[in-house]
């Protein structure tokens, strides 16, 4: 799943992608609002539209992409919130053919939960395109 939350008192936006193991099916999958528009719930989709979530995971290495770990250091997040000891990971991915790639930073955190099972959580990405003064530097 991924919760588009933007604060304050705006429109959320959730995508769930049960996959194959869901136990409702593709029921349940779906594109969910919350405070949109003038109403406070809704749906889109027909029942079994499964939304292509954007996986924002930390890339594999590979001929093209170069993974790198920085270290902890301390961060912040959507609306300032601070975030202490984020693991911060450096993902560069080279655009073949080109002189330019993306580059991405990462700050994460693990919490282990009571099953022993560990969630990552993203609290925030640094993105550039070197050598493309077109695209603007941002954070997500």
């Amino acid at each position: 799943a991924h919760i588009f939350d933007y604060g304050a008192d705006n429109c959320i936006k959730i995508e769930v992608n049960g996959g194959f193991k869901y136990p409702y099916g593709a029921v349940g999958s779906g594109t969910y609002y919350v405070k949109c528009e003038s109403v406070d719930c809704c749906y889109a989709g027909q029942g079994t539209d499964v939304p292509s979530i954007k996986k924002w995971d930390i890339g594999p290495e590979n001929l093209l992409t170069k993974v790198k770990y920085l270290g902890k250091r301390d961060t912040t997040e959507l609306f300032n919130n601070s975030v202490h000891g984020a693991e911060v990971w450096s993902q560069t991915t080279s655009i073949p053919f080109s002189k330019i790639g993306i580059d991405y930073t990462f700050y994460v955190t693990r919490k282990t939960n009571p099953d022993n099972t560990t969630d990552v959580v993203t609290h925030r990405i640094d993105y550039s395109v070197p050598g493309d003064t077109k695209v603007k530097a941002g954070s997500i």
